[in-house]
């Protein structure tokens, strides 16, 4: 399970366009959307396996198809009181969501209230000096280097206020130059909630309600708190180590503090109800304001001149020539993915109320993307030609994520983070060796190519893609 993800959200700046379009038109009213469907029985038979597999108390799948949602539940939203899982469970998001903080800093942008390219210390008040100098931009899309603050403070049952956080955390080194490399870190998402309180002199949960739930007629979508009684929300969860009870393969998961959700980085609450709304409102900004969408979905250059392949929150990627965005993660108690395909007019959205299956719900996103639209996705993909690149990359994940890898064959933009543990993990899988890659796709960026790989090993059977640069170093390493 990877603890550290709990603070972690970040940007759907195509939602803000909805927001900004409602206050100037807000007396044209919107058409109801269908209601979701459940999946036809042929459909859901194709996941029974996929589902078993997840081991997962409770389990939700969506798929919107321009405005219309198809769905299929699995399993308990709680086991104590065997409470199915519903249309109207509420499973957190975690880092899935991470599109929809920075949904609230682009609306700020957008009513000139801040200018993203200016240092966060410049909005928020008495930061650590090292922080106060970083872009607000360099926090969107996690190249700010800053240090991850839960590694001074992991007891995530405590929502640290800003003097602890300063006081802990303050002195703690940067992890790289802003703009040289890329590597989540909670305190960027952290310090974008702060933001978001600072100009607003509101908490954070509520401004998200208010500007950016409310005008996309999110209707049960909400900062999650754990502290709080929640109607309809699924119980969190994680594997249990214990002899087996009557539910003897869980336990709860610990709470999180009712103070960290408002601060930026804590989970937002979604039921299958929300998912078509929130997508029209996406699909609403690309019409109506097609330069402030492009920010959310634009590779993020930096300073050594590489784009990487990442936006506000999204990971992103291409596959059949038709770009796609995806992000998937967990936090204690829950997993969650969500992926895009503009092109094929899909959207698709996995949630379980069990914390560290983020990878098999992303499978399962692509398996139903897949059923939906046959030809969408790179799971029917045959393999292309090896490339010398190929072998290489096997050697780096074989070192997993203590061994020391052949820096040969690592660009400047990973090597600055091989040495920190925290943010390693982040942009070199763990993988049990041996490890099978089988490749197959490769398309080009600026100064560099990407290529898909399918992976089989003992920890199972993934899909990475991988940035080569044009000396065939490695400067970018996924799941997809």
């Amino acid at each position: 399970m990877r603890r550290r993800e709990l603070l972690a959200m970040g940007m759907a700046a195509t939602v803000m366009a909805q927001t900004r379009g409602s206050r100037a038109s807000s007396a044209v009213p919107q058409m109801p959307l269908p209601m979701p469907t459940p999946f036809p029985p042929e459909t859901t038979g194709r996941f029974e396996g996929l589902v078993r597999e997840l081991n997962s108390p409770g389990a939700i799948l969506t798929v919107t198809d321009h405005g219309h949602t198809a769905f299929q539940s699995w399993g308990r939203a709680s086991l104590s009181f065997a409470v199915p899982v519903t249309v109207d469970t509420l499973f957190d998001l975690g880092p899935a969501g991470r599109h929809m903080t920075a949904a609230c800093v682009l609306q700020l942008a957008d009513d000139n209230r801040i200018d993203i390219q200016q240092p966060v210390g410049l909005y928020v008040p008495q930061v650590p000096t090292e922080w106060a100098g970083r872009s607000i931009q360099s926090l969107l899309t996690h190249t700010s280097g800053l240090p991850d603050y839960l590694d001074a403070l992991p007891d995530l049952s405590r929502a640290p206020g800003p003097e602890t956080v300063r006081q802990v955390a303050g002195g703690l080194p940067p992890r790289f130059d802003a703009g040289t490399a890329w590597a989540p870190s909670n305190t960027d998402d952290l310090l974008l909630g702060w933001l978001v309180e600072a100009v607003t002199k509101l908490r954070f949960g509520d401004f998200l309600s208010a500007r950016i739930f409310g005008p996309a007629n999110v209707r049960s979508g909400l900062a999650d708190d754990g502290e709080l009684i929640i109607w309809n929300k699924a119980e969190p969860y994680e594997p249990s180590t214990r002899s087996p009870g009557n539910y003897g393969k869980f336990i709860h998961a610990p709470l999180i503090h009712g103070g960290a959700p408002y601060t930026g980085g804590g989970g937002i609450l979604f039921s299958v109800n929300d998912i078509a709304s929130w997508d029209r409102a996406w699909d609403r900004g690309q019409r109506e304001s097609p330069t402030l969408s492009a920010r959310a979905v634009t590779p993020t250059l930096l300073a050594t001149g590489r784009t990487i392949p990442y936006g506000y929150g999204w990971h992103l990627g291409q596959t059949r020539g038709m770009p796609y965005h995806l992000r998937a993660g967990s936090l204690p108690g829950y997993s969650a993915v969500i992926l895009r395909l503009p092109a094929a007019g899909l959207s698709v959205t996995a949630c379980a109320n069990v914390s560290g299956v983020g990878d098999a719900l992303r499978h399962m996103a692509w398996v139903a993307a897949e059923i939906h639209t046959a030809g969408c996705t790179p799971l029917t993909l045959a393999p292309i030609a090896a490339d010398s690149v190929d072998k290489r990359l096997a050697s780096i994940l074989e070192c997993g994520v203590a061994g020391q890898p052949d820096t040969r064959s690592i660009a400047p933009e990973i090597q600055a983070v091989l040495t920190l543990p925290s943010a390693r993990r982040e942009v070199l899988p763990a993988l049990k060796p041996p490890i099978s890659l089988t490749p197959i796709e490769e398309y080009a960026v600026p100064q560099g190519r990407m290529r898909r790989y399918r992976v089989v090993s003992p920890t199972g059977m993934d899909s990475l893609l991988a940035g080569f640069d044009g000396d065939d170093r490695l400067y970018w390493l996924q799941a997809h």
